[in-house]
């Protein structure tokens, strides 16, 4: 089977590709011209150089026999990069959309679960509304109204199906993503404490077998949520440290000191230029409803949910062996 992806180069995206080889698919991948794909060297993957904002080079990749899995997006936590977080995740998409529409080609579009309202006390379902004023935060906008688009297409014969990946984790974490960081901070003891609250992860290998199999026998017009484990904040703290032969995890901090200190943490990322771990969105999301219903992947597209230790550790040894120049020798004392 033919597919094109978008996002090949980014954590979820590199292992889509690496698994769709392994099951003998064919695969191009939409890389932008300045694009690091180290992650993809010396497999067989066309790469086809160009932008998802030039609609014209889309109509000159996409064609009718082709499957398309769009992931390609920018994932930001702050509120600095509103431009370009919409120009990206929504135009971008707007026209991967359109042009697979015009093509009749399948799409797969991998949303989030932060488009979900997440209602406190309930388990939260597959949405079928989407509204972006009830949602917190550019990145979660921007993949709302996207995610509305894409719908609005399915109802004018667009051949779509729709993915809500939880917090992802693990392995191939080439770029670094936010969760990568924290656990390069974890590993390096740069962060001195522990707050009140959890997510819900899934690990990358998990989460692109799901989307693999949403292309290949999900349901046009179906969205399905990709899931996994409740984590907090000190299980994720005591995993990485007990890799590690440490025994004293630090301590929390009470919820409204850590708020008081997310807006100078902000301006420290900010003026740093390096991924933020801690801010008002990030404590938002550690309170927030992460009861996600992952029933419907399960059951339709085989979704398997790994331990969250085995996610972590797989992610840590990666790091280690991959990103070496991230770690402080000293404070390494088991790994």
């Amino acid at each position: 089977m033919q597919f094109l992806v978008t996002g090949a180069t980014g954590h979820l995206g590199n292992t889509v590709v690496k698994q769709l080889i392994e099951q003998n698919h064919t695969v191009s991948a939409i890389v932008l011209p300045k694009d690091d794909v180290t992650c993809l060297q010396n497999l067989p993957v066309t790469f086809l150089y160009g932008n998802i904002l030039d609609k014209a080079f889309l109509q000159s990749v996409i064609t009718p026999n082709v499957t398309v899995i769009h992931m390609a997006g920018i994932v930001d936590i702050t509120r600095f990069n509103k431009h370009a977080l919409f120009e990206v995740n929504i135009r971008g998409t707007q026209n991967v959309a359109d042009v697979c529409f015009e093509k009749n080609a399948r799409l797969v579009y991998t949303s989030s679960v932060h488009v979900i309202d997440p209602k406190q006390g309930e388990v939260l379902k597959e949405p079928t509304i989407f509204n972006e004023k009830k949602i917190v935060g550019l990145y979660a906008k921007s993949k709302t109204l996207a995610t509305k688009y894409v719908f609005q297409k399915i109802q004018q014969g667009l051949q779509a199906v729709v993915v809500y990946p939880a917090g992802i984790i693990g392995p191939n974490d080439y770029k670094v993503s936010n969760i990568g960081q924290m656990i390069v901070e974890l590993i390096n003891k740069r962060i001195p404490c522990s707050i009140d609250g959890a997510y819900n992860f899934i690990d990358v290998r998990d989460c692109a077998s799901a989307v693999i199999n949403a292309a290949l026998k999900g349901r046009v017009g179906e969205g399905y949520i990709l899931s996994g484990n409740v984590v907090t904040v000190e299980e994720m703290f005591t995993c990485i440290y007990h890799l590690f032969g440490r025994k004293k995890i630090p301590g929390k901090v009470p919820f409204w000191l850590a708020k008081l200190f997310c807006v100078p943490a902000t301006w420290y990322y900010k003026i740093k230029r390096i991924k933020p771990l801690f801010n008002s969105y990030a404590l938002y999301t550690l309170k927030s409803n992460h009861n996600f219903d992952n029933t419907k992947a399960k059951t339709e597209l085989q979704l398997k949910v790994r331990p969250y230790q085995q996610s972590l550790t797989d992610a840590a040894k990666w790091m280690l062996k991959n990103k070496p120049y991230l770690f402080n020798r000293k404070k390494l004392k088991k790994a």
